[in-house]
């Protein structure tokens, strides 16, 4: 099995915190990968910025189940607003970009990488990082999930930055940035995230399923200029679930030392004296 990392008994090994409801299964959960994955089609909403007849996002690559290859497919049930020049992949992440003052429902699926078919998997994990708000604290990112979609969640404990409500009419539960933040404090790597990113992101499991909903939206500011976008970032597993320290930059290498000031040579003995005659 390639890219699509099989975590046994994940649940046993969750050191980093208490998770938010509890999973009765301790299933085998699989980790969608992006490291090595390609966007074989980038057209969702019909935004473009590439040509398909599909309005979707299909990442491929994903790695394989049982000698079946699979793919990772994004579809909007609603209308879609974003910079869709910014839809990709970012690192080892997904991207989407939604605009401010809009919101989008999103139905995320693994499928077979060449038909297209669904393809349930017994459980996976699904992270969405980065969640934090524009400078004058208009533009909030949000991210709800279908209460009877996901098994459990995770996020860091009592440092989290994010803040959680549930809508139980809607049968959503709904995760807002609550500090603000730019691409220049972004993870690189899922797994090796400092306590900061750690704050902003939060961890899903699936279970028995192909597919789940997500709803993707951007708060507005009337200071904010006209048609800006904030990108959602999501992989699969994280450093969330275990208790990983994360490991700083090393630091800039020093210049070298001076060399040592030439030692002197020792002083010259004077000559013995000469004996009498």
């Amino acid at each position: 099995m390639t890219q699509l990392l099989l975590f046994r008994a994940l649940l046993l090994a969750a050191l980093a915190v208490p998770s938010q409801q509890n999973m009765q299964s301790t299933s085998d959960i699989y980790s969608i990968e992006f490291f090595d994955s390609t966007l074989s089609i980038n057209n969702l909403g019909g935004l473009g910025p590439e040509d398909s007849d599909l309005d979707i996002m299909l990442y491929t690559g994903m790695g394989d189940v049982d000698g079946q290859p699979l793919a990772l497919r994004l579809r909007n049930l609603t209308t879609y607003e974003g910079k869709t020049g910014s839809n990709g992949i970012i690192d080892a992440f997904g991207q989407v970009n939604v605009v401010a003052g809009s919101d989008v429902l999103l139905e995320v699926c693994m499928v077979h990488e060449e038909t297209q078919e669904l393809f349930p998997l017994e459980a996976f994990c699904f992270t969405f990082f980065d969640l934090d708000q524009g400078a004058n604290g208009g533009t909030v990112e949000t991210v709800s999930m279908f209460q009877d979609e996901f098994s459990e969640y995770f996020l860091h404990d009592e440092d989290t930055e994010i803040a959680v409500e549930v809508d139980e009419e809607a049968g959503e539960t709904i995760f807002s940035a609550t500090t603000s933040g730019n691409k220049n404090d972004n993870p690189s790597d899922p797994m090796d995230l400092s306590p900061e990113q750690l704050a902003r992101c939060v961890t899903f499991v699936f279970e028995d399923t192909a597919c789940f909903r997500t709803r993707l939206a951007v708060g507005s500011n009337s200071q904010q200029p006209p048609n800006v976008g904030r990108n959602f970032l999501f992989a699969g597993i994280s450093q969330l679930m275990f208790n990983i320290p994360f490991s700083p930059p090393p630091p800039p290498p020093q210049p070298p030392s001076p060399p040592p000031p030439p030692v002197p040579p020792p002083p010259q003995s004077p000559p013995p004296p000469s004996p009498p005659p």
